[in-house]
This record gives C-alpha cells, structure tokens and sequence, in this order.
C-alpha cells in the first residue's frame, strides 16, 4: 500500500470538488437570469438534492444585494400562509403544500429562505401551482400566474421536469401548449433546465452540468423523456439550455461497471463499453489552466485536467489501476475510517492520460 488518506481529507477534497462544481453551475443559471426573465428549474420530485441546490443557488445570488422571487409548486390559494410563514406569523405547518412535492427536504428548504429572508435577503416566494377548487389546465394557469408576476425582479419556478419543457414534439400532434410557449407568445423570455438522476445510492451525490452541444445531453433527455408520449428532437436546446446531472461523480454512460444498454432514439442501441472512435468521447469538465493544477498538487487535491503523473504526485500510487478500453482507465486508492476499515474511495477516470472524472467513494 502505496499510502493512507485519513477519511476527513478524502472528504475535504471531495466537498472542495463538489463546490467547484456547485460554482460553476450557479454561475451560468445566474447567466440565464441576466439574459431571461423567467427559469424554470426542473426536478424529479422527492429529491432533496434539487431543493439543497436551489436554496444554496438563492443564497450565493441574493449574498450582494440582488433580489429575487421563487415559485413553487404550491397554491397560489396558499400564498397569505406562505408569507405569514415567512414573516415568522405562523408554523410552517399552516402551508397546505401538495403531496406530491411535500416531504422533508421541501420543508427545510422553505425554512432556509425564512432564515435568508430573516436576514435581510430580497427574496419573495410565491405558490404559483392551480389551486384544487380552479377547473383550469395547469400550465394555463402557472404561465398567468407567472405572467402577472412580471416586473423586472428574475424568477425561478420549481417544477416537475415535465412542467419545464421550452417545446414538446407531441407524438399525436396534439396542439398542447407548455408554460414556457404560453410566456414566449406573451413576449416574456424563458430558460430552461432540467435534473436527471444517475444514481439513488450515493453517499456524497456530485452533478455535472450538461449543455446541449454535449453529446451526452440527447441521452438523458431521452430518458427524461421516458413516458411522455413525445419525440425525441435532434436539436435539445429546443427543449432545455441544459440538464443537471446527479450521479456519484461519473457519468453512467462512460462507466463500465454499470453493466446496463441505454437506449437512444437515433443511434439504436448504446452499450456500456466505452466507445473508441473521436466523436464518441465525452469530454465532461473543462481543460484545466497549469498552474491551477500545480496549486492543487501543493495542497494535495484533485482536480479534473491533471494528468496520471500529476494524480501520483497527488495522492501516490493507486491500488488499482483498471483498463477499461484503449484510451480509458480507471483508478482507485484505498482509504480506512476510523475503526482500522480501508474502503474505496477516489475512483478516477482518464481519457488517454488526462483525469476526466473523479468519483466518490463507497464504504
């Protein structure tokens, strides 16, 4: 055994990287809000990740001074309890939230804008979903809704992912009109980015953001799609300016250990070997500057862009090296808690000899 990492700096490098990531997402939503009055965030509901997201993108945006306004899926009936609740009024409980967003993590994340609000935040939540008692289609009802609530201040609306399509190809050619084309007729300018889930089995679940001139993007659009009775486009900027993918801190589709065929639309069949021609390399984080590399290996992190020599350097010799195809490999260093137990940890992906990917770990 080449060396021991104790398990609070395999956890160090891994938030550090984790915020990197976070980083650079909240950075180009907040682009999206610079150049659009409405984003509508799409989730898979139950997933406390997505709310942790939102509630720390809120956070870092409105940290100098800038205002804005959050629409949840709850509502509008509600919204005198909502801001009872956030005026510290009345108990949390007082908001009648629908079934299916409510659980824990909804809760806590409505508790962390009270405590952004508390602190002088300008922030301003609003329940934009039909009330049970209103006969009217819910996308009619949100894009008004949302329309009303127009006025200069950037909004971000939580939704089903299905909810936050910009455009749907609908199989039968039904002429059903989403929330984003019923504002787009209105004048009023729209982004869109959905979440997709990898991975329910993570310990620390990572994401990578996936713009759609990435190869990547028409696949788990595919997948996101699953169920809807809708085409697939070639072009996915039609549908989303991007998807935020959860997973355990490599992408499934170059993956070997998932074992699974992903099906696609255009292309037939995709299996889980890596594949070997240029075009089907997936470069999914940016080419790292050299001297970031260099400050990373002085402190002994990682970082995406280092070669094996500068992973070595980093953390030493792994215990594992796998070869996955001609140009791909796979790393891993043993770790041990504080009961003397090694475990899996730092699971990384090279193309050629360029680290793309690092994992998280399993104990």
């Amino acid at each position: 055994m080449r060396k021991i990492t104790l398990p609070i700096t395999v956890s160090i490098i891994i938030c550090l990287l984790i915020v990197i990531e976070a980083i650079a997402s909240e950075n180009f939503i907040s682009d999206l809000l610079k150049n659009h009055s409405v984003l509508l965030l799409g989730e898979v509901r139950g997933k406390k990740e997505s709310l942790k997201f939102l509630s720390g993108f809120v956070k870092d945006y409105t940290e100098n001074g800038s205002c804005i306004n959050i629409g949840l899926e709850i509502s509008t009936a509600e919204q005198r309890n909502i801001e009872n609740y956030l005026q510290g009024k009345v108990n949390i409980s007082e908001i009648r939230i629908n079934t299916y967003v409510s659980h824990p993590g909804y809760l806590e994340m409505l508790g962390e804008f009270k405590s952004l609000i508390d602190q002088g935040r300008c922030i301003k939540v609003f329940g934009v979903d039909v009330p049970d008692t209103v006969p009217v289609e819910k996308d009619a009802w949100i894009s008004r809704t949302i329309n009303n609530m127009q006025g200069g201040t950037p909004l971000i609306v939580l939704l089903g992912n299905r909810f936050a399509f910009k455009t749907v190809e609908w199989t039968d050619k039904i002429d059903k009109q989403l929330i984003a084309q019923r504002l787009s007729t209105e004048g009023i300018k729209v982004a869109s980015v959905l979440q997709y889930w990898d991975s329910d089995n993570c310990s620390w679940p990572n994401f990578d953001l996936i713009l759609p001139a990435n190869k990547l993007s028409r696949e788990y659009l595919g997948e996101i799609y699953s169920g809807i009775d809708a085409d697939l486009p070639q072009d996915v900027s039609k549908v989303t300016d991007a998807i935020i993918v959860w997973n355990c801190g490599t992408l499934s589709k170059i993956d070997n250990s998932a074992g699974t065929e992903i099906k696609d639309n255009s292309d037939g069949v995709i299996d889980n070997k890596i594949p070997e021609d240029k075009d089907k390399k997936y470069q999914i984080k940016p080419e790292t500057d050299r001297k970031e590399i260099e400050s990373y290996i002085k402190r002994g992190y990682l970082i995406v862009g280092m070669t094996k020599d500068d992973v070595i350097k980093t953390l030493g010799e792994p215990e594992t090296k796998n070869q996955i195809s001609d140009t791909y490999e796979k790393w891993s260093y043993e770790c041990y808690d504080e009961n003397g137990f090694y475990f899996e940890c730092n699971i990384l992906t090279f193309d050629n000899d360029t680290l793309i990917s690092i994992g998280s770990w399993s104990k």
